[in-house]
């Protein structure tokens, strides 16, 4: 055999070997990802109840979702709201958290502890819990308002409260976020914030030009899955609002499960569920185009 040969063998081999250990992931990748899209896809094309088969009848479902559909928009207009705050608000939670824990103080272990256990409780422990501190008349919420002859609120009986309510449950629960944080921070190099403090720099000047930079991949990955998140947000609707008051709390999420389980119209909401991801990814699409003007890399550092 000649060398040519016997290195086309080993190629060969080596091709089957990488192959072999690819097919894992190539195979899950198409049962759980594809293979639903598709099936998404597919059944948005049709009208099924659960019980009976399903018929065929092309874009009907989408052009009712727009034109004949009052909770669309409000849906999506929740959606958007309570992205607004539950993405900026548990990241800054999460990053000031950080930069505090990343400090020399006593008893850290203890305080990185205790500020990440809520990200590990079961979300319906979290729910129990936060709908007593919501309680308008039991909760220790108003409860602490009255004491500081505050006026009280109804909190997530309020159109007008319940959002920001949401957003304070998703800051309490940002204990995940704040470990990616606090990684990143103790990556950032010594030398350099030395070299800054040297020069004369303050505390503010080496976070804005020298932290921030170098964290600035941790904050791309951190608000893209925030993002992503939600947007899928489903949990506080399905068991402390019920889409209330007044469909201020009515995600897509909850609208999905209620058009499925609650109305037995899958086709519809395999629609409105087909929507929801053009929506996300061309969100995604847009944070990755706008991360080329703040996102710095070590390559591109060096």
């Amino acid at each position: 055999m000649s060398v040519s040969a016997r290195r086309m063998k080993g190629r060969t081999k080596e091709a089957f070997v990488g192959y072999m250990f690819l097919a894992p992931f190539v195979l899950g990748f198409s049962m759980f990802v594809i293979l639903p899209m598709a099936a998404t896809v597919f059944m948005s094309l049709t009208d099924w109840d659960l019980f009976n088969s399903p018929t065929f009848i092309g874009v009907e479902n989408y052009a009712n979702l727009f034109f004949d559909n009052k909770y669309l928009w409000k849906s999506l207009k929740a959606t958007f709201l309570y992205a607004s705050g539950g993405v900026i608000l548990p990241l800054a939670t999460a990053l000031l958290l950080a930069l505090l824990l990343n400090q020399k103080i006593r008893f850290r272990p203890f305080f990185r502890t205790a500020f990440y256990l809520p990200a590990v409780l079961p979300s319906v422990s979290t729910v129990v819990l936060w709908q007593w501190m919501f309680d308008p008349d039991l909760g220790p919420l108003n409860e602490v308002l009255r004491i500081m002859g505050l006026p009280t609120s109804k909190w997530i009986y309020s159109e007008a409260a319940v959002m920001p309510s949401l957003w304070l449950m998703a800051m309490w629960g940002c204990g995940s976020t704040m470990v990616i944080f606090l990684a990143a921070l103790q990556d950032v190099p010594k030398h350099l914030l030395e070299a800054a403090e040297i020069d004369g720099a303050g505390t503010f000047q080496k976070f804005r030009h020298i932290t921030v930079p170098t964290i600035s991949p941790v904050i791309f990955f951190n608000f893209l899955m925030s993002v992503i998140g939600a947007f899928q947000v489903f949990v506080p609707a399905q068991l402390m609002t019920g889409g209330g008051p007044n469909n201020s709390t009515l995600f897509v999420t909850y609208y999905i499960y209620r058009l499925t389980f609650g109305e037995y119209r899958l086709g519809y909401a395999c629609a409105l569920a087909f929507i929801v991801f053009l929506i996300i990814m061309v969100l995604a699409i847009v944070i990755f185009r706008m991360s080329n003007k703040w996102v710095f890399y070590n390559e591109e550092k060096n």
